[in-house]
This record gives C-alpha cells, sequence and structure tokens, in this order.
C-alpha cells in the first residue's frame, strides 16, 4: 500500500537542502552546456520548484505549518515530471526519496479536495468514460492495427497502452510486426485493455487509478490463464505493471512483465536475432520511468549498438535529462514541457547524430511536439519503429 506523507516525516527533516540533487554530478560531467538536472527547477527558477525545496514544503505540510493550500502551492508541487533524477542524485543519503514525497503530497492533496490539477481531473473523467486519457472512443481504440493477434491462449501477451493506441499509433504497429516476423505466441487485450493507471497514479488520483488496475489485474489473470510474461513498448505502462501494481494491489500478476527493448536483447543474445550493423549514428534518449524507475539502461543500449554507432549525449543513464512530459507535467504545465523538451533536442543536436532514439511512446511524442518548434530538427523514432524497418 501507498504511505501517507506523514510516514515521510524523518525523510523530510534529514533532507539537508543541499541542492546537490538540482544538477548533475560534477564527476559525470563532460560538457558544462548541461549541468541542470531538475526540469521544473531550470524553468521556474525558484528553489521552491527543485526536490530540496518540495520537501521543506512537505515537512511545513505535515507539522502544519505552511498555508494550506494555496495556487501556488498546487503550481509548486504538480510541475514535478518525478523524473527521479533528484533521488538518483542525492549526495547526502541514498534512502531519501523526493518523488515519493511529492506523490505522497500530491495523494493528501487529492484526498483533502484540494488537487489535482483540473487538467488533471479532466483526464481522469475520461479514463473513466473511455478507459483512456485522450477522450477517445474506447471501442476504435485497436481497429487501425492490422495483423493484430488476438489468442486467449498465447502465452504471451502484448500491452499497446493509450498513447500507442491513440497518438503514437507507428509504435504499436511497429511492435505488432516485429512480434509477427518472429513469430511470436502473443496477443494483444482487445477491448479489455483499460489505461494502465500511471497518469493517475503520479498525479495523486489514487481511486481511480486502482480501480483500472483491478481490471486489467483480473481480465489477464483470470481470460489469459496461459500467459506467462506481459510485454510493453511503453516505460510508463511498464512501470505502472512492475511497480505500481505489485505495491499498490492484494491480487498479483500471474504472468512476468518485460519491456519490448529487454525482449529483443535476449533475443540477440540467444542467437535468435540478428542484425546487419549500419553507417548510421543514434544518440539515445533513456526514459524516465523505464531507466530511473526500473534500471532499465544497457539493454536499449545494446540493441542499439548491435544495428547502429551509439553515441551518447552529455547526459545519460541515470544523469538523464528528462523529456518534459511526465507526472501529469504535460498536460498541466505544457510551456514547460516543451521548453525542457527543446533543451534535450539541442542536447541530441550537439552529438551530430543522425537519430534522436527513444523506447516510450509519451518521450516521442513530445520530443516531436517541440521538434517542430525547435530551430534545428533531428529524425525522432522510437526503437521498435527502426527495427521493424530493418528487420
Amino acid at each position: 500500500m501507498s504511505k501517507e506523507l506523514k510516514d515521510f516525516h524523518a525523510d523530510v527533516w534529514h533532507c539537508t537542502k543541499c541542492f546537490c540533487c538540482a544538477y548533475i554530478n560534477p564527476y559525470y560531467l563532460t560538457d558544462e552546456n548541461y549541468y541542470d538536472g531538475c526540469p521544473a527547477g531550470k524553468y521556474f527558477k525558484f528553489d521552491s520548484h527543485h526536490a530540496s525545496g518540495r520537501m521543506e514544503i512537505a515537512r511545513g505540510i505535515i507539522e502544519e505549518e505552511l498555508p494550506y493550500p494555496s495556487e501556488k502551492l498546487l503550481e509548486i508541487i504538480y510541475s514535478c515530471t518525478t523524473c527521479g533524477l533528484c533521488q538518483a542524485n542525492c549526495s547526502f543519503l541514498k534512502d531519501l526519496t523526493p518523488v515519493d514525497v511529492i506523490e505522497a503530497v500530491r495523494r493528501k492533496l487529492v484526498a483533502d479536495g484540494i488537487g489535482p490539477m483540473p487538467q488533471h481531473k479532466r483526464f481522469a473523467e475520461s479514463i473513466k468514460k473511455e478507459h483512456n486519457p485522450y477522450r477517445e472512443e474506447h471501442s476504435k481504440r485497436f481497429k487501425s492495427f492490422k495483423d493484430a493477434k488476438i489468442n486467449p491462449d498465447a502465452e504471451i501477451i502484448y500491452y499497446i497502452g493509450c498513447t500507442s493506441s491513440y497518438r503514437t499509433k507507428e509504435i504499436a504497429q511497429s511492435t505488432i510486426e516485429i512480434l509477427n516476423k518472429l513469430n511470436i505466441d502473443y496477443t494483444i487485450l482487445g477491448d479489455d485493455e483499460w489505461c494502465c493507471g500511471s497518469p493517475l497514479f503520479r498525479t495523486g488520483q489514487m481511486n481511480e487509478g486502482k480501480m483500472v488496475m483491478e481490471h486489467n489485474i483480473k481480465v489477464i489473470n483470470n481470460k489469459y490463464p496461459k500467459a506467462k510474461q506481459i510485454l510493453f513498448s511503453c516505460a510508463g505502462c511498464y512501470r505502472a505493471f512492475k511497480k505500481d501494481y505489485d505495491e499498490l494491489s492484494e491480487l498479483k500478476l500471474k504472468p512476468k512483465t518485460e519491456h519490448i527493448s529487454e525482449f529483443i536483447q535476449k533475443l540477440i543474445k540467444k542467437g535468435k536475432l540478428n542484425f546487419n550493423k549500419k553507417d548510421v549514428s543514434i544518440t539515445y534518449h533513456d526514459p524516465c520511468h523505464l531507466g530511473r524507475h526500473l534500471g532499465v539502461y544497457e539493454q536499449p543500449r545494446e540493441v542499439i549498438n548491435s544495428f547502429s554507432n551509439l553515441v551518447e549525449m552529455p547526459r545519460n543513464r541515470i544523469n538523464a535529462w528528462c523529456c518534459g512530459s511526465g507526472g501529469g507535467v504535460k498536460s498541466a504545465f505544457n510551456d514547460m514541457a516543451m521548453a525542457t523538451a527543446i533543451d534535450r533536442l539541442n542536447e541530441a543536436i550537439s552529438t551530430n547524430s543522425d537519430i534522436l532514439m527513444s523506447t516510450c511512446p509519451f518521450c516521442k511524442l513530445n520530443l516531436s511536439q517541440a521538434n517542430e518548434k525547435n530551430t534545428e530538427k533531428i529524425e525522432i523514432m522510437d526503437l521498435v519503429e527502426y527495427i521493424a524497418k530493418i528487420l
């Protein structure tokens, strides 16, 4: 079960407010132009928007010292992308988890009837009505995908997710093409697939999140009894199933979970999948939910290196700069999301790579929209899109 804010009282006191978490560790710094680590802190330029400031705000709420509520408080708490760089780079105590504290504040704001932001309430209403945050008709969720298999006896489930179902359909279609070409015994969930709940959990809307979570677990466990594995092309969905579901639900998923990049890397290692290496330079963007939240750094890189030349950005792996869209920020603070994504695009362009590649549809969506506004352009692709073309 999720902790209450008061359970983090010791954590907020142990934060020394040193602000080391706001920047890249100098030990890993390769380019002084890319020293920032906290998207909200850089965008709003106030200490309160960094993790250290938010920890002090959390202490003030716990000890009832802070005027509560206020419009500014909502901005500060909900402008965090929950990227996790702060807790990954905490120089004082590795047990401190500012993201968990921020999410606990959000849960309290919602429980007290103060939060979330109006935009977050709207996508919660959409998820309740149409099982997705995009206000799209649920009945149209899977109609555009060609050759997707539905087999209740399959051993592998491909969970597509809302963003790839409605916004970045090319990622879902590419994943389906790869699984078909490799003759993988898989199925999609069809109309039984609902939103994973990640947008709800990240914004503190726990009751709504648990509703879709319980639905997904029951469908998978009861309707797909032979399933041994669930594959994800969405980092956010993968994080929700692997971490949120495990922590929040008394019902446990029977199949194991795995990201498509991990799945493909294993096939390569076993000699079941080989690529001809091409003279193309690719730089890789670590999705926060896949990297810092779940520790998946090397598998996508090994796959990329098998067919191209990987060129690292100055901020990568544990120090990767967020795309700017997570934690409900894209819906409530789109200007910040765009500015953060443009920072990442310029960093990618600085590597002189041909392609900026990621492994998350939400990252691709935000980066692509920012790419349209940016002065310089770079081709943006998801890992599965490229593989589907060369397989």
